[in-house]
């Protein structure tokens, strides 16, 4: 059992998708499947950016191509790699969620 609902919401859909899931806290999760490892920091909500730490943490482990760093929140379809994450992702959302353009 993860420690909060979010957490345990992203356990659930990786363990579905075939996924070895580890919950580390540095960052959140580490996901390993057919030989490729993801790292995953867990928010609360596609507005919620990474703390510049999260984000640096993230850059230093993902700087020699593997493994590759990721965020994801309930709000969106699917992880969103942590650059994109850190300045655009309404590309992810569920149509619903987009923000309006006028």
């Amino acid at each position: 059992m993860m420690s909060t609902p979010i957490e345990q919401a992203f356990a659930d859909k990786m363990k579905t998708e075939g996924w070895e899931v580890y919950h580390n806290g540095f960052p959140d999760f580490a996901c390993v499947k057919d030989g490729k490892a993801i790292l995953v920091e867990i928010k609360g909500s596609h507005s919620e950016k990474l703390q510049k730490h999260q984000y640096e943490m993230l850059k230093l482990l993902t700087s020699y191509n593997k493994p590759k760093g990721f965020v994801w929140s309930p709000d969106v379809s699917e992880i969103i790699p942590y650059q994109k994450f850190q300045s655009d992702c309404s590309a992810y959302l569920p149509n619903r969620a987009r923000p309006k353009t006028a």
